[in-house]
């Protein structure tokens, strides 16, 4: 019985070991532009965003967040309206992405609204990123 008790003490102990030194190689980093570009911004006529991100470190990366800002620029800014349309929205891109590699990316359909008195611009951010290894 003693043995047993000490095989199982033993392998919880490596077990933890293990899952600490996963989570020892995982760093969270944010608003690092050296790390994680992003490029080729397009708004799709149903409202989404495509684009690529750039991984330009020597880790892998993960967990990329993006914040995805669709600015509203009136035509006559000195007397806008009182209805800004503009809005911001997180997207995390699935999957890792490989040291120097890229990953397309697309978000979700959200159509704009149709107006005459202004128009959209649209940003495209890396505001978090886990870099793995």
């Amino acid at each position: 019985m003693r043995t047993i008790l000490v095989s199982v003490f033993v392998s919880v102990i490596a077990i933890a070991a293990l899952a600490r030194a996963e989570m020892a190689t995982q760093t969270v980093v944010t608003g690092q532009q050296d790390v994680a570009s992003v490029s080729d911004v397009v708004t799709q006529g149903d409202g989404s965003v495509t684009g690529v991100v750039v991984n330009r470190s020597n880790r892998t990366l993960r967990d990329v967040k993006l914040m995805v800002a669709q600015e509203w620029l009136w035509n006559n800014e000195f007397h806008p309206g009182t209805d800004d349309p503009g809005r911001a929205t997180g997207f995390t891109v699935p999957g890792d992405i490989p040291p120097g590699g890229q990953v397309r990316f697309s978000t979700p359909a959200d159509p704009l609204p149709r107006r005459s008195d202004g128009y959209f611009r649209t940003h495209v951010d890396v505001v978090g990123v886990t870099q793995v290894g």
